[in-house]
């Protein structure tokens, strides 16, 4: 029974770290068709209002009313401002670019964070992981300084900035959140930070009929239902059962393998170039990113439980 539940744990990995790679071609086609803070407020809206319908009996409705400022203010951090930003430089930047930068960058600037905040403790390899990925971001971004294109750097930078707020976000809640159940807080941020996003793409964005009209087209109404279904509903389903029988150090190694699918799937189904210098840069993101982790999580205690945000980075 043990190795089919291993068999079984490695199959339900790999689902979850092709999916989260998939899900930033669905990202790059959904900010093409329409404007990308409308574009994430839907997306938001529906996975939050779904999941929290789906879980009703598992919901800790009174911890919501109870914490609600908290949660506001976590919403408005990890999910309007991260998530606009992100979808916003989603125009700009290849898809596989975009998901090696958040995902290579996010267990370095949570240490980076938690180390600020006094949430986490001083470790040599992780600022060595911390180096090696400034490295790789100068890297990164150098074709675009090079060439002078504004757009395309300016892309980067918000992908940049809005891990950075996802990550201090992410440590906050560790103090602020830390009585609500993951599934509560996933549900009530995502539908509370996407109401947010509506707002916010109502009044900076030009809205109309068209917009609906572009989203209901078969690509992007596409990408949107599969972000809604696969990228939140049943790639979180999974990956809670994976932190539940592997732990988070060991389920978060997806961060490793979907850099590589997204970078894959975009040059194949998107065309993206990729210039050599920045395949260069993301591979010493990714090995920045695998230094930062350290250690050997195979070895951990398979029953390690999520205690926050930082267990779980949605795609």
């Amino acid at each position: 029974m043990r190795v089919i539940s291993r068999s079984l744990s490695l199959w339900i990995f790999l689902v979850v770290s092709v999916i989260w790679g998939l899900t930033w071609i669905a990202i790059k086609v959904g900010v093409e068709a329409t404007p990308p803070l409308f574009f994430a407020g839907a997306r938001f809206v529906a996975a939050g209002g779904l999941l929290l319908l789906f879980m009703y009996r598992r919901i800790d409705w009174r911890g919501i009313g109870k914490h609600w400022r908290a949660l506001l203010a976590i919403s408005a951090l990890m999910t309007t401002l991260a998530y606009g930003l992100a979808f916003w430089g989603m125009q700009h930047t290849p898809s596989g670019v975009a998901a090696v930068v958040n995902l290579s960058m996010t267990p370095l600037s949570l240490f980076v964070m938690g180390l600020a905040l006094r949430a986490e403790t001083f470790s040599r390899r992780k600022v060595v992981g911390v180096v090696v990925g400034l490295l790789g971001l100068m890297v990164l971004f150098w074709p675009e300084l090079r060439s002078g294109k504004e757009s395309e750097a300016a892309g980067l930078l918000a992908l940049v900035a809005g891990t950075l707020v996802y990550c201090l976000a992410s440590v906050l809640s560790r103090r602020w959140l830390a009585a609500l159940d993951i599934v509560t807080m996933s549900g009530s941020v995502m539908l509370i930070g996407g109401i947010g996003l509506a707002l916010l793409s109502a009044l900076v964005e030009p809205l109309s009929g068209a917009t609906l009209v572009a989203l209901l087209q078969p690509a992007p109404l596409a990408s949107w239902l599969f972000l809604i279904i696969c990228g939140s509903i049943v790639a979180f389903t999974l990956y809670l059962y994976l932190l539940r029988v592997w732990g988070p150090t060991r389920a978060g190694l997806y961060a490793f393998v979907s850099p590589i699918v997204a970078l894959i799937a975009g040059a194949v189904v998107l065309g993206e170039r990729i210039e050599p210098i920045q395949a260069v840069g993301a591979c010493i993101l990714i090995v920045a990113a695998a230094i930062g982790v350290g250690g050997d999580p195979f070895m951990r205690a398979e029953s390690a439980a999520p205690q926050s945000a930082e267990d779980h980075r949605e795609r």
